[in-house]
């Protein structure tokens, strides 16, 4: 994910629409960009963060985010949500590894949709890491347009992973089902068949838990980036 997201780096803006489960990842990815966040204008690898989206969205996970945020320094970026009365969905890993954290809970928050269609444009880079609720109710408005849509989700089996890349328990298959484009299989339609969207690029989730990022990956990819 972050080697295409690096190609992608030429257009200065962009949007990430977060799923708390895989909110980890993520908030890792984002003290990689410590530099970046604390900033208001793109920083040297050229985009700035616009805004973050939540699917479901429930008070415990927007608490959360507004944590992640205020460390960086931007707790001035809108925060939409798709439904904040659904079960509770921040995962139980981040309270233990957070320990000087106390979460309580938030409602103070946007509908996603409305910040997908206020933010984005046609210079825009969507990232969504989790299902696609928010893109496609923003969708369904006839109103949205932006530029290029990155989505971890899918499935790249024997025949295009090479075998010394490939994870044991994927091994001999060709399909596979995925978490963030099966959990709404109308909503993945909705994007798919959307015309609007003028580049969309799915990474395979396999491919993402196979890569191990290190030190040295991150040099090569800032030295890619020059």
């Amino acid at each position: 994910m972050i080697e295409h997201l690096r190609r992608l780096s030429m257009i200065e803006q962009f949007l990430v629409s977060y799923l708390s489960s895989v909110l980890v990842n993520h908030y890792q990815h984002v003290c990689y960009r410590k530099k970046c966040l604390s900033q208001q204008k793109a920083s040297a690898i050229d985009f700035f963060l616009k805004a973050v989206t939540v699917v479901p969205g429930t008070p415990d996970q927007i608490d959360f985010l507004r944590y992640v945020l205020d460390r960086f320094g931007r707790n001035d970026l809108p925060l939409g949500v798709f439904d904040m009365n659904a079960k509770p969905a921040l995962s139980k890993f981040h309270l233990k590894i957070y320990d000087n954290m106390s979460i309580k809970e938030s409602r103070e928050v946007l509908d996603g949709s409305d910040v997908l269609l206020t933010y984005c444009d046609e210079k825009t880079i969507l990232i969504c890491g989790g299902p696609l609720k928010n893109v496609a109710k923003a969708i369904q408005t006839g109103r949205f347009k932006f530029g290029r849509l990155v989505v971890q989700g899918g499935f790249a089996g024997d025949n295009i992973v090479p075998k010394e890349k490939r994870l044991s328990k994927f091994n001999g298959r060709i399909t596979c089902p995925t978490f963030n484009l099966g959990a709404d299989i109308k909503a993945t339609k909705i994007v798919l068949d959307y015309n609007d969207i003028k580049e969309k690029y799915f990474v395979s989730k396999n491919v993402c838990h196979g890569v191990l990022y290190t030190k040295d990956t991150h040099k090569k990819l800032e030295k890619n980036q020059r």
